[in-house]
């Protein structure tokens, strides 16, 4: 058993927390736990969830039975029964000056860190219609997906199918399909009697937020002190024209360079070293002591060692600021059940 300051140590480390339903009332939790058991005893290849996301520009209020998805991946077949967590992956909104409070999430805001269980009731084509602890049986909370603008980053929800054991041993690892921008990143299962891990993991390592890409700029109009600035166009990327590494991705939104075909990354900017939320910023550019040309590092990324000595800065804001992004693997443990090696991030599931 993992001891409990250990336990929240590691839960301290994961980028996100899926609390599921430890936030709701556990009479509507037991209503929406489906059909526990339904997925038997036996586990098919490594990967257990399948993941799905709606269209650009769809808002999904308090109250929503019916959610059209245009995205899956995984295990992505949705069947009457089946349990899902519906959560807001990005959206966070933040502080975009260009001084140290960059990146901070701002308080005048309405939460972003919505998730709910919930049941699926039907399934049409693209339409799913659900079963939640919302108004008329609905969504409990408000999800967005939508591009980034001029205030915010972009805005993403996921619906992860959750496979509902009796109990379960694992005969090899399992993990999670790495999140792409759109779905993946989360492992999380229902067992309602036992699991027993046999000596294998349960790991989402890797699997979540992207760090920057690297882009090769040789200066622009940038200052030592930024802490955001400008992301180069394609045009002024081939000419070399820019300045400072890129952020990276995480709950406040995705970077430009990770997005090709969109017109936005964060508001005002995505190059320095400013961290937005829970991403790493990128590295400066130039060199705070010496006010002369360095070498920018992308967050996540890792500077030639023979030019280091250059931007100095830039290297460890990168590298202090940077977190390779993961959320927690979720499995539940009833009452009476036991888990033996348990290894990651527990949460419960539905009660």
């Amino acid at each position: 058993m993992v001891p409990l300051q250990q336990h929240y140590r590691r839960l301290a480390r994961s980028a996100a927390l899926i609390l599921g339903c430890l936030l709701l009332p556990h009479p509507v939790g037991a209503a929406l736990c489906a059909e526990p058991g339904r997925d038997g005893a036996m586990l098919s290849g490594s990967t257990i969830n399948g993941y799905f996301s709606g269209p650009d520009n769809q808002a999904l209020p308090p109250g929503t039975r019916t959610l059209t998805l245009s995205h899956s991946r995984g295990r992505a077949v949705l069947q009457p029964g089946d349990l899902a967590l519906l959560m807001q992956v990005q959206g966070a909104p933040i502080n975009t000056s260009n001084s140290q409070a960059y990146g901070q999430i701002r308080t005048d805001a309405p939460a972003p860190w919505a998730q709910e269980w919930v049941r699926i009731e039907r399934v049409d084509a693209d339409q799913v219609r659900i079963l939640g602890a919302g108004p008329g049986g609905g969504l409990l909370h408000h999800y967005d997906n939508a591009p980034a603008n001029e205030e915010q980053g972009r805005r993403r929800w996921q619906l992860v199918r959750v496979p509902q054991f009796d109990s379960l041993s694992l005969e090899q690892d399992v993990a999670a399909l790495p999140w792409n921008g759109t779905t993946g990143g989360v492992l999380a299962m229902d067992v309602r009697r036992q699991l027993d891990l046999n000596g294998h993991t349960l790991s989402v390592r890797g699997t979540g937020f992207r760090g920057a890409p690297a882009v090769s700029l040789q200066g622009a109009l940038g200052r030592p002190d930024d802490w955001r600035y400008s992301t180069p166009s394609v045009d002024d990327q081939a000419a070399g024209y820019g300045h400072h590494g890129s952020k990276g991705e995480g709950l406040a939104g995705t970077p430009l360079l990770l997005l090709p075909a969109a017109t936005l990354g964060y508001p005002q900017g995505d190059m320095a070293r400013g961290a937005p939320a829970n991403a790493g910023g990128g590295g400066n550019g130039l060199d705070l002591a010496h006010q002369q040309l360095g070498n920018a590092v992308a967050a996540g990324m890792v500077a030639p060692v023979s030019r280091v000595r250059r931007s100095r800065v830039a290297v460890r804001e990168a590298t202090r600021r940077w977190q390779a992004g993961y959320w927690a693997a979720a499995v539940e443990r009833l009452p009476g059940a036991t888990a033996r090696e348990e290894t990651g991030d527990r949460v419960a599931a539905c009660w």
